[in-house]
């Protein structure tokens, strides 16, 4: 039977049963649990429920009620430049994540569990998760990644995965403010039937699920096909988190989803204040699936909340559409109305005397028309709207201005050369200036980089127990097409026990404490090009040797070229001490 299990949610499938008896019937268990989770959704309604006109906005639909069809409806997506300008920049980079030891007998022990990090980086495609994240966090402000094992992969195995997360589907402790603070937080998700009764462990009890406590507004769905017709959005096409968020901006109905086959499954985890240890609890609608210690050694939340702009005394951040939101359909209006303007000035109006015998109801204007009219030109005549003022193109470009002024979008982050500069220095500074705001961001993801980072460390101490081998493909596929591929194994064989059993050589200790660094600049948005220029004028100056300059000349094998010119340097030095020790001997003979 194939594993139905959704990765993102469904975090311990095939695990050993860790439940042990609550202290309140699982009755009231599951009553508490719901009773938290709608008042978390309560308080985070207060900025969720923007979140589907945002969405709306970045992918062009920008238009919500009906106009008349003389009317433009010109979309001007400066939302969607926007995100789309900042996103490469956050993302660009690989971030460098090390593995720091806390003792000096753990190097190479480190030096291990960064090779595997790197690994499991490329294994979960996090190259391309991540872009996706940190979009639902320029859109919502927020976005999400869950780090959990997987029992099936890797044929039985086992395997660290990472997933992303919709944000709509995070509740968390509305009495907190960051995940330091917070007691608890859930990953709430409407699921196929079939794939909890795929879990053994919880078969049994679907039988007893029953509908009451289904909740639709977890059934994510955020569609947009195109920008849509003239008629607009409808208004009841995006709604708040109180009611079912179908997101479907198509002109086409979508179909009902068939909920009967629908189970809204909550996975909560709640720390305990006094102690800190972490507690994991799943329902099925109102059934409590299974209860009980975390089936992780650390004490941290599985889930990792990445965020935008944090917003003060409260959890939920905020993005970048929510601040331009006005002015965005601002500016779709004024563009509107310059089109509308100009439409009529090339083809005015007609003004007919209905005593003329002109056939007016007919008659379609066209260039080069000509009318006969009994009357002279008294009797039709062309009605000349006036000509488009002078301070709509004036209002027009200042609204791009504080568009770019809001956001910190301005031209150098475009690649763009800002007007009336051209010395190269000044154009350097402006990129400088323009990164400060940049690099905040940077901060946020590289902490939200961090917490992922402790927590794949700590679950490779913790399930990293039996033989398996770990492939290091070097930097680049130049390595790969090399076929330069590296190999190493955690937990060799070394014999066999008294019982029969395989003794391993256990090289990752699970009590060994480590830090987790992301490298120096590894995820900054800088230029390249006036990085290196700058490392290549320290060089020439002799402030740098040619191993820090060939680490910014960006050389996708500079370790190996570092590598060659110590072995030459080397090589050097023996020749040249084998040389000195005959001179000294041919010396000694004379």
């Amino acid at each position: 039977m194939p594993d139905l299990t959704p990765p993102s949610l469904v975090g311990s499938k095939g695990m050993p049963d860790t439940s042990f008896p609550a202290p309140v019937s699982e009755r009231e268990m599951s009553d508490q649990i719901w009773k938290r989770i709608r008042k978390a959704k309560k308080a985070k309604n207060v900025f969720s429920r923007e979140w589907g006109r945002f969405y709306s906005l970045y992918a062009g639909r920008h238009w919500d009620k009906a106009r008349p069809e003389w009317m433009s409806e010109p979309v001007v997506n400066l939302t969607f430049s926007t995100i789309e300008t900042i996103l490469p920049i956050l993302t660009d980079n690989r971030p460098q994540i090390s593995v720091i030891p806390f003792e000096p007998g753990d190097i190479d022990i480190a030096r291990v569990l960064s090779e595997i990090v790197q690994y499991l980086w490329e294994h979960n495609d996090m190259d391309i998760k991540l872009p996706k994240i940190v979009k639902n966090v320029l859109i919502f402000g927020n976005g999400f990644i869950k780090v959990d094992w997987d029992p099936t992969a890797r044929e039985g195995l086992g395997e660290i995965r990472m997933t992303g997360i919709d944000p709509e589907n995070i509740l968390v402790d509305p009495n907190g403010t960051d995940d330091e603070s917070i007691n608890w937080m859930a990953h709430v998700q409407n699921v196929p039937k079939s794939i909890v009764r795929a879990n053994p462990a919880w078969a049994g009890k679907m039988e007893s699920v029953s509908n009451s406590a289904y909740d639709s507004s977890f059934t994510i769905q955020r569609k947009i096909s195109s920008q849509g017709g003239k008629s607009g959005l409808k208004p009841t096409q995006y709604t708040d988190t109180q009611k079912k968020q179908a997101f479907d901006f198509t002109d086409e109905p979508s179909g009902a989803l068939d909920e009967d086959n629908l189970v809204t499954l909550v996975e909560m985890w709640e720390r305990d204040p006094a102690t800190g240890s972490m507690t994991k609890s799943v329902l099925a609608n109102d059934i409590l699936l299974e209860s009980g210690p975390s089936p992780f050694n650390h004490n941290w939340f599985p889930i990792v909340h990445f965020m935008d702009y944090p917003v003060g005394w409260n959890y939920w951040a905020s993005g970048e559409v929510q601040h331009v939101e006005k002015l965005q359909l601002e500016i779709n209006k004024r563009r509107g109305m310059m089109i509308d303007i100009l439409k009529f000035t090339s083809m005015p109006m007609l003004v007919v005397d209905p005593t003329s015998g002109v056939d007016y109801e007919n008659i379609v204007t066209r260039p080069g028309l000509v009318i006969p009219a009994i009357g002279g030109p008294g009797s039709v005549s062309w009605l000349h709207p006036p000509r488009v003022p002078g301070e709509l193109f004036a209002m027009n470009d200042r609204d791009k201005a504080d568009f770019d002024t809001i956001l910190g979008n301005v031209d150098v982050l475009q690649g763009r050369k800002p007007a009336g500069v051209e010395a190269a220095a000044a154009i350097e500074a402006l990129t400088e200036a323009a990164n400060t705001r940049m690099r905040l961001k940077v901060r946020y993801m590289e902490a939200a980089l961090r917490q992922i980072g402790r927590l794949v460390v700590s679950m490779i101490q913790q399930f990293y127990n039996t033989e398996r081998v770990i492939r290091v493909a070097g930097r680049d596929a130049e390595t790969m097409l090399d076929k330069e591929l590296d190999f190493f194994s955690v937990n060799s064989p070394t014999g066999m026990g008294p019982d029969g059993q395989l003794v391993l050589n256990n090289i990752i200790p699970p009590d060994a404490e480590f830090d987790i660094r992301i490298g120096a600049g590894s995820t900054l948005p800088v230029s390249r090009q006036s990085r290196f220029t700058q490392a290549l004028q320290l060089f020439q100056v002799g402030a740098i040797d040619q191993v820090e300059l060939l680490k910014h000349s960006g050389w996708p094998r500079f370790e190996e070229v570092i590598a060659r010119m110590e072995q030459q340097k080397e090589a050097q030095i023996e020749a040249m001490s084998a040389q000195g020790g005959e001179e000294g001997a041919m010396g000694g003979g004379l």
